[in-house]
């Protein structure tokens, strides 16, 4: 997910009003900068890199034109014209009017940048919140504050939300994905953005899925990983840098188990235990006590029992099989759990947390399940769910949920758990409609999504 408090600020400034800069210089400002491809942002001292350009300049656009949309007013109600002639018969006219759904059970929850999806019990797949790039799949490009249906999906068995993009795995092993695909982060051999879902090429044996900033990845059957869409700072791990519109192959030193896609970086659970992450590693992302990137797999230092990962803006962490967990990276705002601001190069205990069944990071938070709901890092929409807006550098036990969390998905600043009835809930900013239940107001606390349950 990207850093949505950078992108609001640079929405504000104005990508063209950057100073120019290089990434390693050093800087004495916290504004933010610009070279040949990049928006760098100063910390600590020295310039680093934050995302591209072009994720930024998207980014920037999807924020100005729904705040274009919020302040347009609405059209005056034209009064019908007087007329002394009989009706007559006209042809149906269509109309953009949202269907409402009967509720479904939902099975799987997934939260993206600015919207979020949920697998139904009959297998297909809602969508809500920010529609700008299609990434809804409904067929438009408009916002929605409650569920719509992804046009032509069925036999989804599990989804991924991007930061514009959305991808699903089917059960018989495809994966297909739709919203901007500016990046090939589509996978279909093309960098056209879609506002239904496309199939991804070549990939028929897919056990996972995930979408990160302007990338997405795939495990397979045989244990192998696959790739595709913005590559700058190496987080398709081919060695290269070039982005790609098909599936790429991962090398990896064992079998991958999961595969988790952030902003700019991905990581890997590995079937012996061990964990590994590549692409930008500016705030030690990639685990291993470095903050150079690599556009190759490197072991995260510290892990040896990984069951599960997850990647945010620029932090990342592991479920560990004891049911504890560990996270590195940037942790400014406690983000890591570790009850720190200090950004870890090498993995770190979450403090007081056991019995973990689930861990999803967000950009700046991150959550859990087990025991009980719990979030930790940035507050500012009320995206930790606990009735506030106070940043918190350790767990906190998510607040009001209308039923037990059976599993927990944090997006770009809000977060989704699907509940023990099989509703869905969701929290924190909603300007986008990605709480789901009608309104595009924050929420400090979940509230239930329409149509779902």
């Amino acid at each position: 997910m990207a850093a949505v408090v950078a992108v609001v600020a640079l929405g504000a400034l104005g990508l063209a009003a950057c100073q120019t800069a290089k990434a390693g210089r050093r800087c004495s400002t916290k504004d933010f900068g610009q070279d040949r491809t990049h928006v760098l942002v100063c910390k600590r001292g020295r310039w680093q890199r934050l995302m591209t350009k072009a994720q930024a300049a998207a980014a920037v656009a999807a924020i100005a034109a729904k705040k274009r949309a919020e302040e347009q007013p609405p059209p005056a109600p034209t009064p019908p014209p007087q007329s002394t002639t009989p009706p007559t018969t006209t042809p149906a006219t269509t109309t953009t009017t949202v269907p409402v759904l009967s509720s479904l059970p939902a099975t799987r929850v997934a939260a993206g940048g600015l919207h979020s999806c949920a697998v139904m019990s009959d297998t297909t797949a809602r969508c809500w919140g920010s529609g700008l790039f299609g990434q809804l799949g409904d067929g438009s490009n408009n916002n929605r504050s409650t569920p719509v249906v992804v046009s032509g999906l069925s036999g989804v068995v599990e989804l991924a939300a991007g930061l514009l993009h959305s991808c699903a795995l089917r059960s018989d092993g495809t994966v297909w994905c739709w919203g901007n695909g500016q990046a090939g982060q589509l996978g279909n051999g093309s960098t056209a953005s879609r506002s239904t879902p496309v199939q991804v090429s070549g990939i028929t044996t897919a056990t996972s899925v995930s979408a990160g900033g302007a990338h997405s990845c795939a495990t397979l059957a045989d244990g192998g990983v696959r790739c595709w869409g913005e590559n700058l700072g190496g987080q398709l791990g081919t060695g290269a840098t070039a982005a790609m519109s098909t599936p790429q192959m991962v090398v990896l030193g064992a079998n991958a188990v999961a595969v988790a896609a952030g902003t700019a970086h991905t990581c890997a659970a590995l079937a012996d235990g061990t964990a590994a992450c590549w692409g930008q590693n500016g705030n030690g992302q990639l685990g291993n006590a470095s903050s150079a990137a690599s556009s190759t797999p490197v072991a995260v230092v510290g892990v040896t029992a990984a069951a599960d990962v997850s990647a945010g803006a620029q932090h990342s962490c592991a479920r560990l099989s004891d049911g504890t967990a560990s996270c590195w990276g940037r942790n400014t705002y406690g983000q890591v759990g570790d009850a720190s601001t200090f950004d870890r190069d090498t993995a770190t205990t979450v403090s007081l947390l056991s019995g973990v069944t689930e861990l999803t990071t967000g950009a700046l938070f991150t959550c859990s399940t087990g025991v009980s709901a719990n979030c930790w890092g940035l507050n500012s929409s009320g995206q930790l769910g606990d009735g506030s807006a106070a940043t918190r550098l350790a767990p906190t036990a998510v607040a009001g949920l209308p039923a037990a969390a059976s599993s927990i998905s944090a997006g770009g600043s809000h977060a989704c758990a699907l509940l023990s009835d099989q509703s869905v809930a969701c929290w924190g900013d909603g300007t986008s409609g990605q709480l789901g239940y009608g309104s595009f107001q924050n929420r400090a606390t979940p509230v239930r999504v329409s149509a779902i349950g």
